[in-house]
């Protein structure tokens, strides 16, 4: 969300019928062709309306000054993102698109509400958004593409940020170029001669930059452009990686598998075969060998059902050589993977033995979920929408909850997600603390006269005699409010109370609390201790 304020509207109001129509022709909204329709008003805020054509495989950048127009303060929240592309958010109120690499040709759309200070929302817009790979089907304006440059002696870069550009009708005198997006902390970059120059820090890998092309004098016109910037990319690095192969029985009369472990691995061979490919673990259940074509073959143990085997095979090339796994799993078709919602249900106070020595509720998640294991685990147990009020981790495919001991009664939930093979599921897991209600343990208000001679005596009161609880042993009592004309603890499950020297008539009052564990759960109540002194 981005809070646009445009300080022109009110001069906006006097442009003339012949200057509108000289701004639909050569205006270019951000690194886009904006073809402007119409201005529709609600609420003091005007909407540009009408396509926004961008170049295919190429990042462009939309301005939403231009397109939200107000002599109020809003802000502009994406309702809809696109169905084929990315849009985000790159410096204030500039968004980038880029279509999805296969979308060469056709419409999107982005869909956004325009919200006031109040979080109201006062108007809802969608921008249009036409993408094409032949710069023909532009129209003849200032329109700003996408730069990519690599950092080859780690001090400096300069890119013709305009030599791609498409500038219709204009001469490079006539434009200035300015930075929008700067670097990072550390980095710096400037413009000379209309070419940016970026100086990298320490330990510099990724930058992306904006920048703006415009007529001189003309500040609110042209486009604005990205500029991506990474270091040289490192040599081949050789590399053998894992393989998982899933398969669901019966196969249907395949008795042998045969596979290309090698065609995931980087191998930097330009072309020609590897020295050697070997196994260097081998299968536990099934046979496997490697075979002409550096093909893998396995041979499944059809006996066994539901099951997963395993094999290391290495890899070699002149004197580099790496290793990898390769996993075959085998599961039923009458197995339906499905993971299953939780509820688990606390009263508070929580007790000791609820949590774990850090505080943590600990809870197996996946006992009643259906995933079609066998004596394997499954490939991926995560968190993918997070609870809102106690943090939450999975290890070892257990979840730890930590309970949020200031908020007392409440319910939380997250979404996590288990996978094994291809298969995943999500389900819901939901912690309900509830306030303890129960007659087990009660707390019975007392009352006892003293007759108090002078001297400082200490007396014993028995005040859980009246107290209900089902095992005393369990039972434990503490003082919340304590007198305030003596002193008074509590020690074997008694309260101990010695009044101050000189006490004249008066009445001293304290609040204890017994609590018992049952069951997992700990049951708490207070009650009031008057002491009445003669």
């Amino acid at each position: 969300m981005k809070t646009i304020k445009n300080p022109n509207f009110k001069n906006s109001l006097k442009y003339s019928f012949l200057f509108i129509i000289l701004i639909v022709l050569i205006s270019v909204y951000g690194c886009d062709t904006f073809e402007e329709d119409a201005l529709s008003s609600d609420n003091g805020v005007e909407l540009s309306s009408g396509d926004i054509k961008v170049l295919a495989n190429s990042s462009s950048v939309i301005d939403f000054n231009r397109i939200v127009k107000t002599q109020e303060t809003v802000s502009v929240k994406i309702t809809d993102e696109p169905d084929n592309g990315e849009f985000k958010n790159v410096e204030n109120n500039l968004f980038s698109y880029k279509p999805d690499e296969d979308f060469l040709e056709g419409k999107d759309a982005v869909g956004f509400d325009v919200i006031d200070t109040d979080d109201k929302v006062i108007k809802s817009g969608t921008i249009d958004i036409v993408v094409s790979q032949d710069k023909s089907d532009f129209p003849c304006a200032i329109f700003a593409l996408e730069d990519n440059a690599v950092l080859t002696n780690g001090q400096m870069v300069t890119v013709d940020v305009l030599a791609n550009d498409i500038l219709c009708n204009v001469s490079l005198a006539d434009l200035e170029v300015s930075i929008v997006k700067t670097p990072g902390v550390g980095e710096e970059a400037d413009i000379k001669d209309k070419k940016l120059r970026f100086f990298p820090g320490s330990g510099f890998e990724f930058a992306t930059l904006v920048y703006k092309v415009n007529r001189v004098n003309e500040p609110d016109s042209g486009s604005y452009g990205i500029v991506n910037i990474a270091v040289e990319a490192p040599a081949c690095e050789f590399e053998a990686k894992d393989d998982v192969y899933n398969y669901t029985l019966p196969l249907d009369g395949q008795t042998a598998l045969e596979v290309d472990i090698l065609v995931n691995d980087i191998l930097c061979l330009n072309g020609s075969a590897p020295d050697a490919v070997s196994i260097v673990e081998t299968t536990k259940f099934g046979d496997a060998a490697i075979q002409q074509g550096n093909r893998l073959v396995y041979w499944p143990n059809l006996s066994k059902g539901t099951y997963s085997d395993s094999l290391v095979y290495q890899v070699c090339k002149d004197q580099d050589c790496d290793r990898a796994k390769v996993t075959f799993n085998f599961t039923s078709s009458q197995c339906e993977f499905e993971a299953k919602d939780d509820v688990y249900n606390y009263y508070l106070p929580l007790a000791p033995s609820a949590t774990d020595p850090w505080g943590d509720l600990e809870v197996d998640i996946l006992v009643n979920d259906l995933l079609c294991l066998g004596d394997s685990e499954p490939d991926i147990v995560r968190i993918i929408e997070a609870a809102k009020f106690g943090p939450a981790d999975i290890l070892q495919n257990k979840l730890y909850y930590f309970y949020d001991a200031t908020k007392g009664p409440y319910s939380d939930s997250m979404t996590y997600e288990v996978c094994k093979n291809q298969n995943c599921d999500i389900a819901t897991v939901t912690f309900n603390f509830k306030a303890a209600q129960s007659d087990l343990v009660q707390g019975i208000n007392d009352a006892y006269n003293l007759l108090v001679l002078g001297q400082r005596d200490t007396y014993t009161f028995g005040v859980m005699d009246n107290d209900q609880f089902t095992n005393l042993s369990n039972a434990d009592i503490s003082i919340v409010t304590n007198v305030k004309h003596g002193q008074a603890w509590m020690d074997d499950k008694l309260l101990w109370y010695s009044p101050a020297i000189g006490t004249q008539e008066t009445k001293d009052t304290l609040v204890y609390r017994i609590c018992e564990e049952i069951d997992g759960v700990l049951f708490c109540d207070e009650a009031v201790v008057d002491i009445t002194i003669q």
